[in-house]
């Protein structure tokens, strides 16, 4: 599993407590900050003993696309963001059993309670080492952050590779749902500004390379 995280120290030892908790035995998961985080000495000590990448400050999206090329030998991927929480435990080996069960391509995730239980818009998703590979990403490069579901919805779905497993539980404890919980990420990424640029990036990817992606 892969986790970007940006000032939030605190929430990101709720998120890990959660994933220690419920996974199971040969699941990892990498921890991104960027060098120049207010809070990269509180993330250094609450990530002993973790793999903690440090880099850049680079969007979600790149992280992503930057774990899966540094560390290319993994049969599974995953993206988990720091204010996700693990519910149900064994959800990794689920989740990969799922994808597994229909030839080892595409992806799998679970819901989030962000939303109803119906949509199927993929987060703290597993994708298949295979689909990265072939297309040479996890997320297309042209897509940073806003738009990052959709744009996976869309293209597995168009190949009938996405596996949605609601009775997988990874709670989605984002301000949309607590307003009290909001902070200046939020306030970042839910501003009209960066919707906009995460739509039109989204809109880009659909008509430039969607079709090739399907084909690839």
């Amino acid at each position: 599993m892969i986790c970007p995280s940006r000032i939030r120290p605190d929430r990101i030892q709720t998120m890990l407590r959660s994933f220690d908790e419920t996974k199971s035995e040969g699941t990892d998961i990498v921890i991104y900050t960027s060098k120049c985080d207010p809070a990269l000495e509180e993330y250094k000590k609450a990530l002993v003993g973790r793999h903690h990448f440090i880099g850049d400050r680079i969007p979600q999206g790149h992280v992503c696309n930057k774990i899966c090329n540094d560390i290319p030998y993994y049969d599974f991927y995953g993206e988990v963001n720091d204010d996700h929480v693990f519910r149900t435990p064994g959800w990794d080996k689920i989740l990969i059993d799922e994808i597994e069960s229909h030839g080892g391509w595409g992806i799998s995730w679970g819901w989030g309670m962000i939303h109803p239980v119906e949509t199927r818009l993929p987060q703290a998703v597993i994708v298949s080492g295979n689909c990265i590979k072939t297309l040479g990403y996890f997320f297309h490069p042209c897509i940073t952050h806003a738009y990052v579901d959709r744009m996976l919805s869309d293209l597995y779905e168009t190949l009938g590779m996405a596996y949605y497993r609601p009775d997988v539980v990874i709670e989605h404890q984002h301000a949309l749902n607590n307003p009290s919980l909001m902070d200046d990420n939020y306030r970042y990424v839910l501003s009209g500004e960066t919707l906009e640029i995460g739509k039109k990036q989204y809109e880009f990817w659909r008509n430039n390379f969607m079709e090739s992606d399907v084909e690839s």
